[in-house]
């Protein structure tokens, strides 16, 4: 009976003491359950976390948002920037891109440059509190996690670069056409009196493949400019009638014969040149927006090359504090 009773005594101790174990064990597997996998490598609920405790206190709240909506976008959202850093990873590391170590110290030390300077800003002494940890001062974590930063950088530099873009722009026409066409022209407007100056000037203008303006400046007498510029770029049914009917069939640098300008205003004559036909976007408008599609593109490319599995249903747990 006594060793019975010494049974329960002792089964009854060790229920309470391993229980404690098998919650942190709990614990312990729930931060290492798989959110999502890369290439068969798992993300893992301690790395979502690690990242939401990085986040500013208004982001980080939304993380564990009352509204499931709310704190499903949040989480889904900086899961999705883990597996975009990961893809990048994967793929530098497959090219075998090379990192030199000078490469990986120097930007470790304008690092710690920044931090000191920063400290000393706000008066915490950047000499004392943060020492020059030289080459040997530095975690091989911190080492590999710069040489793949590096790794990554290259990479899409050679993705993303001034020959990739033009490449894409000119051979992607149809994205960037403007149509109806816009048409830039040059006017000269001065005073009716003034015609025989005007004529002179549109014919040198023409002959010489000059601008109107610069015809103007080589005449050391002219006379009074009411305008000489360009006109915003406009498709050719919204110019005004009187000038429409002037430039119809006009090819680039020719000049129109002079016409009265406003049909309510007999005083004033003008010529128009026609400078520019825009078939298209110009490519320094749209180089940013190239630049972010093939971005996307490569992304896209490299989702197809390494295996991305998501597991959407776990990423609603709740978080304390």
């Amino acid at each position: 009976m006594k060793g019975m009773n010494m049974r329960r005594h002792i089964c009854f101790l060790l229920f309470f003491v391993l229980a404690p174990l098998t919650g942190c064990g709990l614990l312990v597997d729930q931060g290492r359950q798989v959110m999502a996998e890369v290439g068969g490598k798992p993300i893992r609920r301690d790395d979502l976390m690690a990242r939401i405790r990085m986040l500013p206190f208004e982001e980080r709240a939304k993380t564990n948002d009352p509204d499931q909506a709310v704190r499903l976008d949040a989480r889904r959202s900086l899961l999705e920037n883990i597996i975009i850093e990961e893809l990048l990873i994967l793929e530098a590391e497959s090219r075998g891109n090379q990192v030199s170590d000078e490469e990986v110290f120097a930007v470790l030390e304008a690092r710690e440059q920044e931090e000191q300077e920063a400290e000393l800003e706000e008066g915490m002494g950047g000499t004392s509190a943060h020492e020059h940890k030289g080459e040997d001062g530095h975690s091989k974590q911190e080492i590999n996690e710069v040489r793949r930063q590096l790794m990554v950088q290259k990479m899409i530099g050679e993705e993303l670069n001034e020959t990739t873009r033009k490449r894409y722009y000119e051979a992607h026409p149809d994205e960037f056409s403007i149509s109806p066409p816009q048409f830039v022209y040059e006017l000269l407007v001065v005073d009716a009196r003034n015609d025989r100056f005007l004529k002179d000037t549109a014919q040198k203008a023409e002959q010489e493949g000059v601008a109107l303006s610069a015809a103007v400046a080589s005449v050391p007498d002219a006379p009074p400019i009411n305008f000489c510029g360009e006109i915003p770029p406009t498709p050719f049914m919204r110019l005004t009638p009187a000038i429409r009917e002037k430039v119809k069939g006009l090819s680039i640098d020719q000049v129109s014969e002079p016409f009265q300008i406003n049909p309510a205003d007999p005083n004033l004559h003008a010529v128009a040149r026609l400078a520019r036909r825009i078939d298209a976007i110009p490519y320094e408008q749209v180089k940013q927006a190239i630049n972010q599609k093939l971005y996307e593109n490569f992304l896209r490319e490299l989702r197809d090359k390494h295996k991305v599995v998501y597991y959407q249903d776990r990423l609603d747990y709740r978080l304390e504090g």
